[in-house]
């Protein structure tokens, strides 16, 4: 083998090698490129999720609170009701309306106005509202409905508490159930969801905290098939399930992917 012959095997392997060299590193930007565009979308994803969790834990206390004030005076009437659930809506909170429904039947409401043809109303007689009423009473657990198109208009998420209280014997018995409303476009938009700077596209499914297998009610279907970032939003009983993406979609190739190439 002469001299020209190396030669040109040398070169030859040495284009082989670059070039090998050049796909493995073309991969490996890729991916890191791929992972650190996701990393950002779960940093927006969580800023999201942790809001919509804590502003709908915070109204859920409130209701908490009233709770406790109807088990201590079971026997409330509708101004006590109004003097105890008025403070609730005050400052930063979702709460459209708060009733409270012994023995399952609608007595007193906050507001009254506007809501008067709610007074009364026994669940038993409401099939689509039943279902959730029986399963706080049954389980003991809150159960958050919706989000539903409302009587009033507008769409709402319904919190239903049941409220067991202690007979003469000591044992409990259930009293009646203190549900409340709370305002799912507020909700959103209080968590951040309807910031137009907001770098990721959104989409929520669950509805009536069934997770991952619910009824999609934020946002487009398709960010669901987009391969998104996942995260869980757990609800007093059940969860939904939320996905991001970067708005546009994701970005094909790195940025940097010329540059590297000419190096």
């Amino acid at each position: 083998m002469n001299r020209r012959t190396l030669h040109l095997a040398a070169a030859l392997l040495v284009c082989c090698g670059l070039a090998l060299a050049a796909y493995f590193a073309e991969k490996i930007n890729r991916e890191q490129f791929a992972s650190a565009e996701r990393a950002q979308v779960l940093h927006s994803l969580t800023v999201v999720r942790d809001a919509l969790e804590s502003n709908i834990n915070s109204d859920i206390q409130l209701v908490r609170g009233l709770v406790a004030v109807v088990a201590l005076a079971p026997d409330i009437d509708q101004r006590r009701f109004d003097i105890a659930a008025q403070p609730l809506f005050s400052g930063r909170t979702q709460l459209r309306n708060i009733v409270a429904a012994p023995d399952m039947v609608i007595r007193w409401v906050h507001p009254l106005k506007g809501n008067e043809q709610a007074v009364g109303l026994d669940y038993r007689t409401v099939p689509g509202q039943f279902a959730a009423v029986e399963q706080a009473r049954v389980s003991r657990q809150i159960v958050l409905a919706g989000p539903l198109n409302l009587v009033q208009g507008g769409v709402g998420l319904v919190a239903r508490l049941p409220v067991y209280l202690p007979d003469s014997k000591g044992d409990e018995y259930f009293w009646g159930i203190v549900s409340a409303v709370i305002d799912a476009e507020k909700l959103f938009s209080s968590s951040g969801l309807s910031d137009d700077k907001l770098p990721v596209e959104i989409a929520i499914r669950g509805k009536d905290a069934r997770g991952a297998g619910g009824e999609l009610f934020y946002g487009r279907p398709e960010v669901f098939e987009a391969n998104p970032v996942l995260a869980n939003i757990y609800l007093p009983q059940g969860s939904w399930q939320i996905a991001a993406m970067p708005r546009g979609g994701w970005t094909a190739e790195p940025d940097n992917r010329w540059s590297l190439r000419l190096g």
